[in-house]
């Protein structure tokens, strides 16, 4: 009976850690999913807590690497510039992190380049469709939810294992008793 309670205190304290020790992407811009109508200077990706120095990310385009000028590491973001404009198409930016418990991650997100080419100043000026960012960040609030939806799942498994155990102590107790 002992031994029970004690694997099941064991449990409770333990998995909470567990779960909440390795790092996650918080966010990103451009954001997953985005469609871009302006030049990308540069691709930061900040995580919750801080990354190690060894982190990278590689840029592509239809599976062809574009070289960054550089990438640097600042406490809990990953920065890298652009060396030159990006060309209209679907980008991908696949990353790999070491974070500070020491686990390497790795994800991807990718987002579009759309920039209209106009052959005069005036076409320019000329009015140009512009995106509400509540329509284009729709992508990314759904990742926002399921990631803020992941921590209460994790609650609500761990209360149905403590429920779990309980019954199983009740029951064994009862057992032994009558």
């Amino acid at each position: 009976m002992k031994r029970v309670m004690m694997i099941l205190c064991a449990l409770l304290i333990f998995i909470p850690s567990v779960g909440y020790a390795h790092t996650h992407l918080e966010s990103s811009n451009p954001e997953d999913g985005t469609i871009l109508n302006e030049n990308v200077e540069e691709i930061v990706l900040r995580f919750d807590t801080p990354i190690e120095k060894l982190s990278t990310m590689t840029l592509t385009r239809d599976g062809e690497n574009i070289e960054l000028q550089t990438q640097t590491v600042t406490n809990n973001s990953l920065i890298g510039k652009v060396s030159n404009p990006l060309e209209n198409g679907k980008y991908q930016v696949d990353w790999k992190i070491v974070g500070e418990d020491g686990h390497v991650i790795e994800d991807r997100i990718s987002f579009e380049v759309n920039i209209e080419k106009v052959a005069t100043e005036e076409a320019e000026e000329a009015e140009e469709p512009v995106v509400p960012a509540e329509e284009e960040n729709k992508n990314t609030q759904g990742e926002t939810e399921t990631i803020t939806s992941t921590p209460l799942f994790f609650i609500l498994f761990i209360v149905l294992l403590f429920m779990i155990g309980t019954a199983l102590l009740l029951f064994l107790r009862k057992r032994k008793n009558g």
